[in-house]
């Protein structure tokens, strides 16, 4: 114990190392785990946190939004329901209501008849006589041209997708321009491929900046010599 000390710190002691006067620094004896404990936390906040902090500094977003080009999907709102028809929803029977309704074409909302238009008002008297002859038989409705959009799958679209050709609602698309009007499913794909691009991009740049700062910092050596 001629080598040693104990520092006492209320119910703590701890091992230093022996001080030939009170003004000698304090140096602490440690054990195998403490010190691994201790490297790691200097080695984290040096910056060096390893692969997956590395890419959490390239990509500045989380893996979901990285691999999928939009934030993780959580609740309602985010997904592709009109935002009127998530301001009435205010249970999970009213969701089930509005799913039972959509699949039957022939019930109509006249909840504001008077915010109708005169288009509305012919789409109306459209598809009410379309579900009068897809009653008749089923020969005269294969014959029908029913166009359902592509994204809520409901009757009556008039709109394409200029990406994949398919007929989408103008609720269910992007763009203005007849030739750019996307709907939402090829609009997330353009999004999703150019995230990975950037990812891709953004590690590439990485690389070379990690090269270049070697090559500043470390010199050539021959091949089998000592460092």
């Amino acid at each position: 114990m001629q080598r040693f000390d104990v520092l006492h710190s209320g119910d703590v002691e701890k091992l230093i190392k022996k001080r030939q006067s009170l003004t000698d620094p304090i140096l602490y004896y440690a054990y195998a785990e403490e010190i691994y404990s201790i490297i790691m936390r200097a080695h984290l906040n040096t910056g060096h946190g390893g692969r997956d902090k590395m890419l959490k500094e390239v990509n500045k977003k989380s893996p979901y939004k990285a691999m999928f080009g939009c934030d993780a999907k959580i609740g309602l709102s985010s997904s592709s329901l009109p935002q009127e028809i998530l301001g009435s929803l205010q249970t999970e029977e009213d969701l089930i209501q509005h799913f039972q309704s959509s699949d039957k074409p022939d019930e109509i909302s006249n909840d504001r008849p008077n915010e109708l238009s005169s288009d509305k008002l012919n789409e109306l008297d459209e598809e009410s006589q379309l579900n009068a002859a897809l009653n008749l038989s089923e020969t005269q409705e294969t014959e029908l041209d029913v166009h359902v959009c592509a994204v809520c799958e409901k009757y009556f679209s008039n709109i394409k997708c200029s990406t994949c050709a398919q007929y989408i609602h103008e609720l269910c698309s992007k763009g203005n321009i007849s030739d750019t009007i996307t709907c939402h499913l090829c609009s997330n794909e353009e999004v999703i491929r150019n995230e990975r691009k950037h990812a891709s991009d953004s590690m590439t740049k990485q690389a070379v900046r990690m090269k270049n700062l070697s090559e500043r910092v470390l010199t050539e050596v021959d091949v089998g010599a000592n460092v």
